[in-house]
């Protein structure tokens, strides 16, 4: 990766993931204001892992479009093999991570119909 590819991850995403942190933190203030001290329902392991598979599966093709579309508007940034590498990795984890949530509903599913027969 060249120095001005950690330029603009740094740049652009650390402030995108303070302002994505407030935002949780303001959402979070409102919901106790307007309903009180509430625990809120939590997320089955099956929803965490699809928000988390595509998210990955968002950055490694984030990386590997993004080069093109500077390319496009002259900054003078191409697509390293490096880069290419590590953006098919990332999407390679999404991948599993999302075809594993998949298998958990297969399963879920299966199990729920163990005890009940068709006849």
């Amino acid at each position: 990766m060249d120095a001005w590819t950690v330029n603009i991850l740094l740049i652009e995403g650390l402030p995108l993931i303070g302002f994505i942190y407030y935002l949780e933190y303001k959402r979070r203030m409102y919901l106790l204001e307007k309903v009180g001290p509430k625990s809120e329902p939590a997320c089955s392991p099956r929803e965490k892992k699809l928000v988390k598979g595509l998210f990955l599966l968002l950055t490694g093709s984030a990386l590997i479009i993004m080069p093109g579309v500077a390319g496009l508007l002259g900054l003078g940034i191409e697509l390293s093999f490096e880069m290419l590498l590590i953006g098919a990795i990332i999407i390679c984890a999404g991948l599993a991570i999302v075809a594993s949530c998949g298998i958990l509903k297969i399963k879920r599913l299966s199990e729920g119909n163990e005890g009940f027969e068709m006849r």
